[in-house]
């Protein structure tokens, strides 16, 4: 009992300190004051440090993540703890829209023509009406319940402007009961 207290602590812990980032992210946004830190971080490492951040509600929920990392993806233009929140959001976004569980498929590769690093993330969730598709990126607009406990409508809002900002490039295809795919193109 002692050991699931305590593994339950350390992941509030992290969710906690998870809050406190974002907050604090949307915080300079909002004030414009601040650009995106200049830095660069490897996308395979974060997204394996992001895995662990939605563990819990991964299990909760009966997903399996499957990571398929790249071979020679270089590091990319953008501080690790705003590709971070990237990773975190898309996979949270994915494993609440498997309610009673589902697999998300998340890879990286080197795009050379392109310049990029692609990120990828494809789920067997329920998919997104071809009416809501355009408005994803919209703040405040969610498929999900609302409400204490429930979705305000930020992740992919938060996630484009932090893509956007590092001159990355996003896209969401989407179709009910089929799942989504959300691609990142980051320099």
């Amino acid at each position: 009992e002692f050991k699931g207290i305590m593994q339950s602590l350390e992941v509030m812990h992290r969710r906690v300190n998870y809050c406190f980032e974002t907050t604090q992210r949307l915080l300079e946004l909002n004030k414009q004051t601040n650009g995106l830190d200049l830095g660069y971080c490897s996308p395979n490492k974060v997204i394996r440090s992001a895995l662990g951040v939605v563990r819990h509600e991964q299990e909760i929920l009966g997903t399996r993540i499957v990571f398929r990392a790249g071979a020679g993806v270089p590091d990319i233009a953008m501080d690790p703890t705003d590709f971070n929140q990237i990773v975190v959001n898309i996979l949270t976004n994915a494993i609440q829209s498997m309610p009673h569980g589902g697999q998300i498929t998340l890879r990286t590769g080197l795009l050379k023509k392109e310049g990029a690093v692609l990120i990828e993330c494809r789920d067997t969730g329920i998919g997104i009406a071809k009416e809501a598709l355009p408005h994803v990126f919209e703040p405040f607009f969610t498929t999900k319940q609302r409400g204490v406990d429930k979705n305000a409508g930020l992740g992919l809002s938060i996630v484009h402007s932090l893509v956007k900002a590092a001159l990355g490039r996003i896209e969401v295809k989407s179709n009910p009961r089929s799942g989504t795919s959300v691609k990142v193109w980051m320099p």
